[in-house]
């Protein structure tokens, strides 16, 4: 029993600080992000099948119509007061259905740029400024600093606000800008505060946890 549970804490540990040994998430190693949030498996209908009623006043009387009878109501004197939607049968939606990256400061999106793109590129990943660990983020600069000399897209992530976020910057002296994401999004793909990822594309090449980050040898045989 003690062993057992002398293991069971080790492996919570292990599992935790290096990110799971079986990782079942989505954005696992060998996944294709912009396939799985496109793919629309056989049977599944692409969008919802909605009922649009359009609900129509005259004096005291008030009904709900279809859109076949509306042209017939409104001759009538009815006067439209709201259209109210139904959903009949829910469209597929996608394990990663918030996928987003955008910049705070001037609202652009930048997903469709990063999910396109057809090169290796590093995505740092840190959910939440505040609980960051902070020992891995000199590694992180270093990691930045590898992908501007092979000229590879770096992408730094975060929830925070534009003002938090460089304010978090200037305090910990780092260079690479941080490009805001949805908090739900962030905590699904980091298991731990920060994460590092390396694409292909828009799969998933290989990640590291903040505990564990690589350096520019093992970067360098990844995308060789």
């Amino acid at each position: 029993m003690l062993l057992v549970f002398c293991f069971s804490v080790l492996y919570f540990y292990f599992c935790y600080t290096y990110l799971p040994v079986w990782d079942f998430l989505h954005y696992k190693k060998g996944n294709d992000i912009k396939h799985i949030m496109t793919f629309i498996p056989d049977g599944e209908r692409e969008t919802d099948s909605i009922r649009i009623r359009f609900m129509m006043k005259k004096d005291n009387d008030s009904l709900l119509v279809s859109t076949a009878q509306y042209a017939e109501f409104s001759e009538r004197g009815y006067q439209f007061v709201r259209q109210d939607r139904e959903i009949i049968i829910p469209g597929y939606e996608s394990p990663i259905h918030d996928f987003a990256i955008y910049d705070a400061e001037s609202g652009e999106d930048f997903k469709n740029k990063m999910l396109d793109h057809k090169g290796p590129q590093l995505v740092f990943v840190i959910p939440f400024l505040s609980e960051v660990n902070t020992n891995a983020l000199p590694d992180a600069e270093a990691c930045f600093k590898w992908a501007q000399k092979n000229k590879i897209q770096f992408w730094g992530l975060t929830s925070a606000s534009l003002e938090a976020s460089n304010t978090f910057k200037l305090e910990h002296q780092i260079d690479f800008k941080l490009f805001s994401a949805d908090q739900k999004m962030l905590m699904t793909m980091a298991r731990y505060n920060p994460t590092l990822y390396l694409f292909g594309g828009s799969t998933v090449v290989e990640k590291w946890s903040g505990a564990s980050m690589p350096n520019a040898q093992t970067l360098n045989s990844l995308i060789s």
